[in-house]
């Protein structure tokens, strides 16, 4: 009810109440008059807790304003939160989408490097037993081999000869710079080059070495020359190849 209609209200009351006491004076009886006073009393009592309760209902009417209007600007941004949530949604399945292709790339290439590391491996185990191979140990195990086929055959072992040793391996360095078979201009002697990779011992680059020596025609004149005391054995080793000279004469 709007305040404009309780001051009317009130207003008509009054005016009741002016007639009762006027007809009081023209005949009505004091009882009458007490009754028709009360009655109005109480309604101005209730009349005043409706205008109470009248007010409370304004404040609450503008109090829900309010909060319809802060629930409206709430919807707004949630409407706008949502929207910028459901396009990082569908931003999302796609970087899931592309992190998947990618984590398949990536197992792929894994298994691939696997498989090269471990091939890498085998070729840096190769490479390291190949230079494990001293120079030194491939002389040695070679001029054993020579010299036990000597006496096999009856003949006397080779004696080093250190003069020897320096002109057969400065002739395996000369095959070895210009990638070539070459004797050594060292004379008088009986002599022969070879080149070898891919052993993992001294004993079986020498014994591959010696192999093929025997099989050459001139193997006896080389290795049973009884008149010729000393021999040598020259390695040079470069890029995992071992070149080799013998040089065998009746001078150290």
């Amino acid at each position: 009810m709007k305040r404009t209609g309780i001051i009317s209200m009130i207003a008509m009351l009054l005016v009741i109440l002016l007639l009762l006491s006027t007809s009081c004076a023209s005949g009505i009886s004091q009882e009458e008059y007490d009754s028709a006073k009360n009655e109005l009393n109480a309604i101005e009592s209730e009349l005043a807790a409706l205008q109470s309760q009248l007010a409370e209902s304004e404040a609450l009417q503008a109090q829900n304003e309010e909060l319809s209007n802060k629930h409206n600007t709430v919807k707004v941004e949630y409407e706008a939160v949502q929207a910028e949530y459901d396009k990082l949604s569908d931003s999302y399945d796609d970087l899931q989408n592309e992190y998947e292709a990618m984590q398949a790339r990536y197992d792929e290439l894994s298994a691939d490097y696997d498989a090269l590391s471990e091939q890498g491996e085998a070729i840096e185990e190769e490479e390291e037993a190949a230079v494990e191979i001293a120079e030194e140990d491939v002389e040695m195990a070679l001029l054993d081999l020579i010299n036990q086929d000597r006496l096999d055959n009856g003949l006397d072992e080779f004696i080093w000869g250190p003069n020897l040793h320096k002109h057969a391996k400065k002739n395996s360095e000369y095959m070895a710079t210009n990638k070539i078979l070459q004797y050594s201009d060292y004379t008088p002697s009986w002599q022969e080059v070879y080149w070898a990779a891919g052993y993992g011992t001294e004993k079986e680059i020498a014994e591959a070495i010696w192999l093929v020596w025997k099989n050459r025609k001139n193997y006896d004149r080389n290795f049973h020359f009884e008149h010729f005391d000393y021999g040598a054995i020259g390695v040079h080793k470069s890029g995992g190849i071992f070149y080799i000279s013998y040089i065998s004469s009746q001078f150290r």
